[in-house]
């Protein structure tokens, strides 16, 4: 059933019947804490406008090293990557190989003659933190539940970009934990990455525990075989896959307290 702008598509948890009086603020606040003690969050296009953040370090990278980039050269990139990204969490290839190898693939593409590919990809890498905007609603969300809940993150990224992004976010405050799959050696959708997360915790009751995340195939999917309940923010309005079914599915990550209400 439809409401307020998102869905819940698994049955709801019982209401709780709160013993005193409290301000209306936090009525939820309190409600939520007793559903999920830990919030497992993506960090791009979840908390982070992660297509923005690209191409706006793909322009700062390719000025830096005196190259002109021209706006068609960003589908190109794009594709690359997200072809590279997929081998990467299917376990084909490691995190190492797809930061020097789409720069390798695009400048082939694009018939640029090009040396230093390394350097540059470092350089790229520092220019995703340094680049990197908050989406709108995330920092608020996040802070309104980590007053009684706990927050970590869990990304398919880079050990260098990630930690420096999260190290001068305004999210840094209310985060306990970032498991990135580059440290951990495993991505999202395999169980292991979340069985790694899990022991950091300590061993939270999976009850207890929502994975938020704009990805069907890596978020959820990775949520629901590993038994947690997990959260779809569905920006685009996509089909859901008829194998991976989200316990909620919300449109924007704003609407997340009203969708654990």
């Amino acid at each position: 059933m439809k409401t307020k702008g998102f869905m819940r598509l698994r049955p709801a948890l019982p209401e709780i019947n709160l013993k005193h009086q409290q301000h209306p603020a936090d009525e939820w606040v309190n409600r939520i804490i007793m559903q999920y003690q830990w919030f497992l969050f993506d960090i791009d296009d979840t908390l982070y406008d992660h297509r923005g953040t690209e191409a706006n370090a793909l322009i700062k990278t390719f000025e830096d090293f005196g190259l002109e980039f021209q706006e068609e050269f960003r589908p190109v990139y794009q594709q690359i990557n997200a072809r590279l990204f997929t081998q990467m969490e299917q376990g084909h290839i490691d995190a190492a190989t797809v930061q020097v190898q789409r720069f390798k693939d695009l400048f082939a593409q694009l018939e640029l003659d090009f040396k230093p590919i390394s350097q540059l990809s470092s350089h790229y890498l520092e220019q995703l933190a340094l680049c990197s905007t908050i989406l709108p609603g995330a920092l608020d969300t996040v802070e309104q539940l980590a007053k009684n809940s706990r927050v970590a993150l869990l990304t398919n990224g880079f050990t260098i970009a990630k930690h420096k992004q999260i190290s001068i976010s305004p999210l840094k405050p209310y985060i306990e934990h970032l498991f990135i799959s580059e440290e951990i050696g495993y991505a999202k959708p395999s169980w292991e990455i979340f069985d790694y997360s899990f022991a950091k915790m300590g061993r939270p009751e999976r009850s207890k525990v929502l994975m938020v995340g704009d990805s069907l195939q890596t978020d959820i999917r990775g949520g629901n075989r590993y038994g947690i309940d997990t959260c779809w923010i569905n920006r685009n309005h996509l089909e859901r896959s008829s194998d991976i079914t989200p316990t909620i599915e919300i449109g924007d990550i704003s609407q997340l307290p009203a969708a654990l209400d």
